[in-house]
């Protein structure tokens, strides 16, 4: 922002030149517009630019000293065209006379319409402004910064408001193939002095070629910078993006609402009450409409390198995300760490609304309940969910999962399952009666498997099942290992109670070679038949206890 006031400060101070230097030299004796020749001469000279002046030029001196351009434009530089360079319909500026004795610049309305800006950049990364804006080491040294800020806090600004029509800037750069534009970009401005709050509205239309985008944007808003121009503040203003096209055909509805506090000296930012609200239209989405919405506090002290996210809330549908978030040397290895909590919703009912068929089950009360909360971890390459609990009707999931290493892909984890009834999840009997039945063929040569990805995996996890039913058969205290480590896979399965015996299933397998080699262990104790069929067919008709062993070990699939 202070930059901005500089370079208002800047153009008001070389509109006052010209002014005063056409007040003096002409006297009020004769019409500036038969001195186009001599100025579109010196501007010649001066940037070996042609500068066209079609419209009239009109003064004023007294009590304003004004100056308006009708119809001007400035020719572009060499090797990039015949298209101007920048071109203008109307410009106009006043400056109250008498204060510029005390050197204070009391500005009235600057009025600025249908601005054409040409920016460019060549394949050898050379811009059309170029010769526009350079200036020789001699010309930055001899002139230190401390001179011209004692320069630029002598004067008093006041500026009656800004006011710009029609605006259109182009950009495009040769060397990366980026293409953009903004056009019908109009501003207008309060009243604008130092300490006081500023009224701003503005919109305009963007067009972009990377990342392939077109939106409408607007924004309301009133702000004010202190003095020293070190804070600065912005009530809650509103920022609407309309029609947003999106490379995959989605088209977005963003309106954002917040609250702004910007300290330069703290290098702090507070944006609070962050409300932005989310509509998604495009065949891609369910039901070709999605609507979401996040809520927010974010403080960010860039001093301390910290970055703080209160009260979290993301909505979609049904969906509610709740959560806290912390973030530690963001210019190191970031650290954040926090705590999100997805509250209990209908997950059948979501999927219908969300445009998704429901799965037919045999029990039509499940999936009810379905919730999820856990404790964020993470700290350079390593991310965490510690403490995760997942409840899906009656069931109860909770352990941690981790990725050790990001670029590794390094998994952890550790999960625990009180008990599930699988059955009540099974489609319907009257469906698995019609359902095909399942294909007896066995694996051919030519399905191969995935074996550089087999080769990749760096696994490492356990999980727990307290109970489980599946077509009424009832296992307890299973446990399941897995390990993946150098074209090592094991998958170890024991079931510590299953009908007053126990079993165990090994997998092992081996892709480093061109062949993947498969090794299967199983062993069956103390195995009470009869409760099984019990189980199954509802008579008690058979008392037997089983034991079985069985080894294979396979070469290729």
């Amino acid at each position: 922002m202070a930059k901005l006031l500089k370079w208002i400060v800047g153009i008001v101070l070389t509109l006052l030149v010209v002014l005063i230097i056409l007040a003096v030299s002409i006297k009020m004796l004769v019409d500036p517009n038969d001195y186009k020749a001599e100025i579109t001469q010196a501007v010649q000279d001066a940037t070996g630019r042609t500068l066209s002046l079609n419209g009239d030029i009109k003064l004023s001196v007294f009590p304003w000293l004004g100056l308006q351009l009708n119809q001007a434009s400035l020719s572009n530089a060499k090797g990039f065209g015949e298209q101007p360079f920048a071109a203008v319909e109307h410009t106009s500026v006043n400056v109250k006379l008498i204060p510029l004795l005390s050197k204070q610049i009391q500005v009235d309305q600057i009025e600025l319409q249908g601005l054409r800006l040409n920016l460019q950049k060549n394949k050898a990364g050379v811009s059309n402004w170029d010769d526009l804006s350079g200036k020789s080491e001699a010309d930055t040294d001899s002139k230190p910064a401390s001179n011209e800020k004692t320069a630029a806090g002598s004067q008093s600004l006041s500026i009656g408001g800004i006011q710009i029509e029609d605006a259109q800037i182009s950009w495009n750069d040769a060397e990366s193939g980026k293409k953009a534009s903004l056009s019908g970009f109009n501003l207008k401005t309060g009243a604008i002095e130092a300490g006081e709050s500023i009224d701003v509205e503005m919109s305009l239309s963007v067009d972009s070629n990377q990342p392939p985008l077109k939106a409408d944007l607007s924004l309301e808003a009133r702000f004010s910078m202190s003095a020293d121009g070190q804070s600065f503040k912005m009530q809650p203003f509103e920022l609407h993006l309309e029609n947003v096209k999106t490379a995959n055909d989605i088209s977005l509805d963003v309106l954002i609402i917040a609250a702004l506090e910007a300290n330069q000296t703290a290098q702090s930012v507070h944006l609070s009450g962050l409300d932005v609200s989310l509509k998604a239209q495009g065949k891609g989405l369910p039901k070709g409409e999605m609507l979401a919405s996040l809520q927010a506090d974010v403080m960010a002290d860039m001093s301390r390198q910290t970055v703080k996210v209160s009260g979290l809330k993301l909505s979609a549908a049904e969906l509610q995300l709740n959560g806290e978030l912390d973030a530690k040397n963001l210019s190191g290895q970031p650290d954040v760490s926090g705590q999100l909590k997805l509250a209990a919703f209908n997950l059948s009912q979501w999927m219908q609304d969300m445009g998704m068929p429901a799965p037919a089950t045999s029990d039509p009360g499940v999936l009810q309940q379905v919730a999820f909360s856990t404790r964020v971890a993470s700290k350079g390459q390593q991310v965490g969910f510690e403490d995760l609990l997942l409840t899906v009707d009656d069931t109860h999931m909770k352990g941690f999962i981790r990725l050790a290493d990001l670029k590794k892909q390094a998994l952890r984890f550790d999960l625990s399952v009180d008990a599930i009834n699988l059955d009540r999840y099974l489609p319907p009997a009257s469906e698995k009666a019609t359902g095909k039945p399942a294909s007896t063929e066995q694996p051919s040569a030519s399905q191969e498997l995935p074996l550089e990805q087999l080769r990749s995996l760096d696994i490492n996890g356990v999980f727990r099942l307290g109970q489980l039913t599946v077509n009424k058969l009832k296992v307890a205290d299973v446990v399941i290992t897995l390990k993946a480590d150098k074209g090592q896979i094991t998958l170890d399965t024991v079931a510590n109670k299953l009908y007053q015996g126990n079993a165990r299933v090994n997998v092992k397998m081996n892709v480093n070679g061109k062949q993947p080699r498969f090794n299967i262990s199983k062993r069956v104790n103390n195995f009470q038949l009869g409760p099984m069929l019990t189980d199954l067919t509802g008579k008690d008709t058979l008392t037997c206890t089983a034991h079985m062993k069985a080894d294979l070990t396979r070469m290729g699939i």
